[in-house]
Formats: C-alpha cells, sequence, structure tokens
C-alpha cells in the first residue's frame, strides 16, 4: 500500500472507485458545507472503462490506485488505509465487488467506528438477485446508509434494520438551473449517457432510419456520449445512409452545453435502461421515451408515463420511431408542459436536496463516533 501522512482534518472521508463530472455539483455543496474535514479518495475510472474520474477539488481530493482483475468485475484499492482506519467517518461505494472495501469497513467495524454505504439498494436485477446475500453481509457493516430514492429506502427497509437509512435523491444539479427555455426552436431528439452494449443506442440509430422515412418528421438525433460501442454506432448510422441526421457530441460535462442541446430537444430517448439521465432531462424540462420492459435504474421512480414521459416496445425500433414521430406531432404541447416538468424535477431532484441527504447522514455518523469516545 501507498504511504501518506494521516491528516488530523481527515475526520470525513468519501472512498470512490471514479470522480465523474456529473458528480461535481453535489460534491462540492457538501464541500462547501464540510470544508476541509471532508476528503475525497478516489480511483481514475470505473468498472465500465469509459467512465473517467474528471471532477477534481483541489484541496479536497486525491486520486489513489484502483487495481482491477477478473475482466474489470473485481477492483482492489490501495493506499495508506491508516487515514480510512482513524477517520471519524467514512463513506464506502456500496459495492460488493471493491474488495478493499470489505476489509476496511470490517477492520472499522471491530474498532467501532462508524460506517456509512452509498449507493443503489440492490443489484440491477433487483431485489431477488443471486448476488443480494453477498450485498446483504455488506450492508451489514454499514451503521447508516445513503440511497437514491425513496421507494428504494421504504423497500430496503426490512433488510436493513440495523442501519439508519437516509435517501440523497440521485441528482446533478442545483434548483437555480432547473428551468426549461421556452423561447427556443424544438427540432431535435437527444440520447445523453454511456455508449455501452446495455443502453442499446443501436436501438434509436434503426429508430430513426425508420422515422426519417416520413418527409413531415422534422427532427434530427443528437448522441452525446463515450464509450466501447461508439465507432460501431456511427458505423451503423452510415450503413443506414442517415449520417446527416444523427450528429455525435462525444463526452460534455459542462452543464451550460448540454442545457443548450436539451434546448432544441422534443424529448431524450432511453433505448436501454433508464438511470441519472431521467432527472437530468426532466430538470431541463424535456420529457423522455423510455424502453419499457429493462432493468431499469431508481431513478425510473421520477417517471410519470403521459406527464413527463412516454414508453416504446423494448428493443423495436419501430416502436420507438412512432413514439418519436407522435411527440414530433405533438412538440408544442409537450413544450408547453416543460415549464411543469422542470418544476416537478427541482421540487424533488436538485443537488441542494441531495447534497442534505448526505449531510444527513454524516451527522448521524458524527454522532456516533462522538459516543464511542465518550
Amino acid at each position: 500500500m501507498m504511504t501518506s501522512t494521516n491528516r488530523p482534518s481527515e475526520n470525513v472521508i468519501l472512498i470512490q472507485t471514479t470522480l465523474p463530472d456529473y458528480r461535481a455539483p453535489v460534491l462540492s455543496y457538501v464541500i462547501d458545507k464540510l470544508g476541509s474535514r471532508f476528503r475525497i479518495l478516489h480511483g481514475d475510472g470505473f468498472f465500465h472503462a469509459a467512465v473517467k474520474s474528471r471532477a477534481l477539488f483541489p484541496g479536497n481530493s486525491e486520486q489513489i490506485k484502483n487495481r482491477y482483475f477478473l475482466k474489470r468485475n473485481v477492483l482492489f484499492q490501495t493506499f495508506d488505509w491508516r487515514r480510512a482506519l482513524n477517520a471519524k467517518v467514512v463513506i464506502f461505494e456500496f459495492n460488493p465487488r471493491i474488495l478493499s472495501n470489505w476489509l476496511i469497513a470490517g477492520a472499522r467495524r471491530l474498532n467501532g467506528k462508524p460506517n456509512l454505504m452509498w449507493g443503489h439498494a440492490w443489484a440491477r436485477s433487483g431485489p431477488a438477485s443471486r448476488t443480494e446475500p453477498i450485498r446483504n453481509a455488506l450492508r451489514k457493516l454499514a451503521d447508516g446508509m445513503i440511497l437514491y430514492t425513496y421507494s428504494d429506502r421504504d423497500a430496503i427497509g426490512p433488510r436493513a434494520r440495523h442501519a439508519q437509512l437516509f435517501v440523497a435523491p440521485n441528482s446533478l444539479y442545483p434548483k437555480a438551473a432547473l428551468t426549461f427555455d421556452t423561447s427556443s426552436a424544438r427540432n431535435s431528439f437527444i440520447y445523453v449517457g454511456r455508449q455501452v452494449a446495455d443502453k442499446k443506442v443501436e436501438v434509436a440509430i434503426r429508430a430513426m432510419a425508420v422515422a426519417v422515412k416520413d418527409p413531415g418528421f422534422g427532427a434530427d438525433l443528437v448522441i452525446v456520449g463515450e464509450g466501447p460501442t461508439l465507432e460501431n454506432n456511427k458505423a451503423l448510422a452510415q450503413s443506414l445512409g442517415i449520417e446527416t441526421r444523427i450528429f455525435f457530441q462525444g463526452h460534455i460535462g459542462a452543464r451550460e452545453k448540454l442545457e443548450a442541446l436539451y434546448g432544441m430537444a422534443i424529448a431524450s430517448l432511453s433505448p436501454g435502461y433508464v438511470g441519472l439521465s431521467l432527472t437530468q432531462s426532466l430538470g431541463f424540462g424535456v420529457p423522455m421515451i423510455i424502453s419499457r420492459d429493462e432493468p431499469h435504474a431508481p431513478e425510473i421512480e421520477a417517471a410519470r408515463e403521459g406527464e413527463n414521459c412516454l414508453f416504446f416496445n423494448t428493443d423495436q425500433p419501430e416502436s420507438l420511431a412512432r413514439v418519436m414521430a407522435l411527440m414530433a406531432s405533438e412538440r408544442a404541447a409537450w413544450a408547453a408542459r416543460g415549464p411543469r416538468i422542470a418544476e416537478f424535477c427541482r421540487e424533488r431532484y436538485s443537488t441542494e436536496a441531495m447534497g442534505e441527504g448526505f449531510l444527513a447522514a454524516i451527522r448521524f455518523a458524527e454522532s456516533l463516533a462522538a459516543k464511542a469516545t465518550r
């Protein structure tokens, strides 16, 4: 393990696999409240190699070593573990594939030091997953759990009676940024996310090939994101003869640039499972078209069919094309709903709400640490 000087001010440590730029707003909020006593230790990349650390907080964050094994399915993080063992509070990523977290959290548990776990309540396949006994064992090392949704908190309660449960609704932007641009023309659809197989971006491309056969369709497709399927998706668009109707933008982290792209969108697309991009889209007042039968992430709780989203039949480009054509024909009506859609998100999914959930969990853990030292 690498050595480092233990810092007395590090009484709250967050250990992350990676630090993507979309986490910058909420972590900035927490840093603003806690200052130098909050420290983030993070690796350079996620299990999915397309997700990289891009958010940096000089004075509050530093990179540690990620060591992946078994085709990037298992992770061991190396650093001076004394820092985590001595800290008053440590927030771990709730992922049983991070082997080092088991060891550190277990040692802290034996020493009576409080642990917080942050993440999804379940594996992608849900509470009946084959890995649930392993995840449940990891839960038992936690004094408190920080979950992404209220529905997860309610569902997981019986399996985590030993821990205090907190909700930090998965959010991207502060309330002030969650607004709908009423002045812009809506002439595109947008996908924002990783270019990986289970996001099924090729379904959206094939749907566009169907939709543009109607001369009255009048919309292009903007694709934002990077990943291993990007080049194949570009080749698919070209082979279908629609490369002039699809605009690949690569990775965009700046909110202002994304806001401008959403400002031209009739709707966003989730051709595979839905995740954080749902609340991102709703925050800008843009409805989403969602694949119906997918192992969606917990953010799906924000979807209200007919109000802020429509669904299409999974893995059927023709079905997605029909819903896109319907929304394109009703773009003015959906745009009129934009302010209400943004307000819905502003009330529930802001970085302020997420940050306060985080801080409540930290205050709870600090109170446990204070009791243990009396």
